[in-house]
């Protein structure tokens, strides 16, 4: 089983990240089907506290498109409280000024890293906003 907080290959993805203003360290709770009680979350929560310094947060809403192999490696993110509120309110990308959302292909990079005792996947992958137009009126239409 791996140590997630042992595990040097974090650390290099970390490096590679902050190298590289083009890629993405993420790291997604939930490869297996249990609910994340309030307790492991704080725990490790702690855990990168000690570990890693914390940075000021940003309001992103991430969209993805998985079930459609059309769209599986792009990312639409909306950019600000106020945006993400009234993208939820109204379900239409149409309504918020363009400057205020991105449309992104991201590439992985490294091998993904699962591990299983604390439940998460890590990801480093590459961002890239030069999308072909058809893609992109694609995604459009299909949030409005």
């Amino acid at each position: 089983m791996l140590n997630f907080f042992k595990n040097t290959s974090i650390d290099e993805y970390i490096r590679e990240s902050i190298k590289n203003e083009n890629y993405e360290f993420e790291i997604i709770y939930g490869i297996n089907k249990y609910l994340l009680k309030r307790q492991d979350f704080l725990n490790l929560l702690n855990q990168c506290r000690e570990k890693y310094e914390t940075v000021e947060p940003k309001y992103i809403l991430d969209i993805t498109f998985n079930e459609d192999k059309f769209l599986d490696k792009i990312r639409l993110s909306i950019n600000g409280k106020n945006n993400i509120i009234k993208y939820c309110n109204d379900n239409d990308i149409h309504n918020i000024n363009n400057s205020n959302y991105d449309i992104i292909m991201k590439n992985n990079i490294k091998k993904t890293i699962f591990d299983n005792e604390y439940n998460l996947r890590l990801n480093l992958k590459e961002e890239n906003n030069e999308i072909d137009k058809d893609k992109i009126d694609y995604i459009k239409d299909k949030n409005k």
